[in-house]
């Protein structure tokens, strides 16, 4: 009777300190039997359509949302212009009349498990003048994108040529399949 007790006791302190032990206190797996990685948010596929002139330049990039909680892009920056913005295109009127325009957003809905492409024609960053340096096709710019929840992610977009951009935006789309 008295062993039944002190078992019965050593079960309750066990249990007791093991759920008392925090996350940090946990021995790691066993080799070969690691955790899988935390879902996350990525970017990938960036790249800058080189300006004409003094125009400004366009930028876009694939966030993709591995997360089980929605995110929000709220801005970019570059250490090439003082100002980046996020746009949209908008369709105006209809049938053959229709227009396009293209107007800033403040933010930019990235969703839960899902993938948002910026891609011509849609939703975009728009890099304006003036260029603290020109930017030449094959040039590799630094970006910082910058999001509510999974906070500043930074790498590097790829300036191309304009008569590059169907090239670029085919390989973006097909890489979704």
């Amino acid at each position: 009777m008295i062993f039944a007790r002190v078992r019965l006791l050593a079960l309750g302190a066990a249990v007791c300190v093991a759920a008392c032990m925090s996350k940090s206190d946990q021995p790691p797996p066993p080799p070969g039997h690691a955790a899988p990685p935390a879902p996350k948010l990525t970017w990938s596929r960036a790249y800058i359509v080189q300006p004409a002139g003094a125009a400004p330049a366009v930028m876009y990039v694939a966030v993709d949302n591995q997360v089980a909680k929605a995110d929000t892009l709220l801005r970019v920056t570059t250490p090439v212009v003082d100002v980046a913005m996020l746009h949209r295109n908008m369709a105006h009127g209809g049938n053959d009349h229709s227009t396009m325009s293209m107007v800033p957003v403040s933010t930019i809905e990235i969703p839960s498990e899902a993938q948002v492409q910026l891609l011509p024609g849609g939703t975009h960053i728009m890099l304006m003048p003036p260029f603290k340096q020109k930017l030449a096709r094959g040039d590799s710019i630094p970006v910082t994108l910058i999001f509510a929840h999974a906070g500043t992610l930074s790498g590097k977009a790829a300036v191309i040529a304009y008569s590059d951009v169907d090239t670029a935006t085919v390989m973006k789309l097909n890489s979704r399949r």
